[in-house]
C-alpha cells in the first residue's frame, strides 16, 4: 500500500481517462445536437425561401396575365374605333391624324388633287 494516498482513492491516470472520456462524450453530444439544430434551421430557411419565391412567381404571373388581358381587350377594340367614323366622311382625316400623332394636327392642309 502506498503511504501518500488516502484509502479508496483512484490513481491519477485512471481519473484522467475518466475526465477525457467524459469530455469526448459531451463533445460528441454537443456536436450531434448542433448538427440537428443546424439541419432544422437550414430546412426552415429553405422552406421559407421557396414559399417567398412561389408567392413572387404567382404575383408576376398574375401581373403578366392581367397585362395580356388588357392587350387583348385593346386589340379587340381597335377595329371598332375606326368603324365609328367611315373613311369617306370629312372627319375621318382629322381623327386619323389626331390618333396617329398623339393629338397633334398637321398645320398645313392636305394637297388638293
Amino acid at each position: 500500500m502506498n503511504p501518500g494516498r488516502p484509502r479508496g482513492a483512484q490513481s491519477l491516470p485512471l481519473i484522467l481517462i475518466f475526465v477525457l472520456a467524459g469530455t469526448v462524450i459531451l463533445s460528441l453530444l454537443f456536436f450531434t445536437f448542433w448538427q440537428r439544430l443546424n439541419r432544422k434551421v437550414e430546412d426552415t430557411l429553405k422552406n421559407q425561401f421557396n414559399q417567398q419565391q412561389l408567392e413572387l412567381a404567382r404575383k408576376i404571373a398574375d401581373n403578366v396575365e392581367a397585362y395580356f388581358d388588357y392587350l387583348e381587350s385593346e386589340l379587340l377594340a381597335y377595329p371598332w374605333r375606326f368603324r365609328l367614323i367611315p373613311p369617306d366622311s370629312p372627319g375621318f382625316n382629322s381623327m386619323a391624324c389626331s390618333t396617329s400623332t398623339g393629338g397633334l394636327r398637321n398645320p398645313s392642309p392636305p394637297p388638293r388633287p
